[in-house]
């Protein structure tokens, strides 16, 4: 990957409000949904920012001042720090922030929809979540089970993708295509059971 700083246009060293500004200014100007064209860019500053915020504004550890003596690093918690390596890895920093306090991840796919190309989805013991990675605000989205009415699938006419399909109680149907049919009998094989349970609640 290209130095990221210079994919932003910040100096090395930038501070991370001056970095953020930056990035801002970037996906005002290269969102697909203004410049179509500009998806590879988008993807390229999106990669960048992360790199950033990552290795320069990752977490850190807090020092506790009670007495000159009693001076001790206090490492801050790890975000998803219950789940194995190989996840966290799967779902990156965002991901990761946006899940509750031992949220059981089940499966991670990647897929598409209508507003984004490339989604990670997420099905967790509690919710579906999904990033939007190439959204410059509100990348995160979730949906608890107990909000949905329906969840189903279909392949495409020559069964080499398929499309996940859940329809919220109040709202319009969501769709996840561009998945295997591997990855989708595995989505329903998860989602299915929660939703009869939660039917069942109510």
């Amino acid at each position: 990957m290209k130095d990221p700083y210079s994919v932003l246009g910040v100096p090395a060293g930038a501070t991370e409000e001056e970095v953020g500004l930056a990035y801002r200014r970037l996906a005002k100007r290269h969102h697909p949904d203004l410049a179509p064209a500009d998806g590879d860019r988008m993807r390229e500053i999106n990669a960048a920012y992360d790199a950033i915020v990552r290795t320069d504004f990752g977490p850190e550890t807090v020092v506790v001042t009670a007495s000159p003596a009693a001076i001790r690093p206090r490492p801050r918690p790890v975000p998803g720090g219950w789940l194995s390596p190989a996840v966290r890895r799967q779902l990156g920093r965002e991901l990761l922030e946006s899940l509750q306090p031992l949220e059981d991840v089940l499966l991670v796919l990647d897929a598409s929809t209508w507003d984004s190309p490339n989604v990670r989805l997420v099905i967790t013991d509690r919710r579906l979540l999904w990033l939007r990675d190439d959204a410059p605000v509100a990348r995160v989205r979730s949906l608890r089970y107990a909000m949905l009415e329906a969840v189903d699938g279909r392949l495409g006419r020559l069964r080499r993708q398929g499309e996940l399909r859940v329809k919220p109680r109040d709202a319009r149907r969501l769709s996840f295509a561009a998945l295997s049919p591997e990855a989708l009998e595995a989505a329903l094989r998860e989602l299915r059971p929660r939703l009869r349970g939660m039917q069942r609640l109510t």
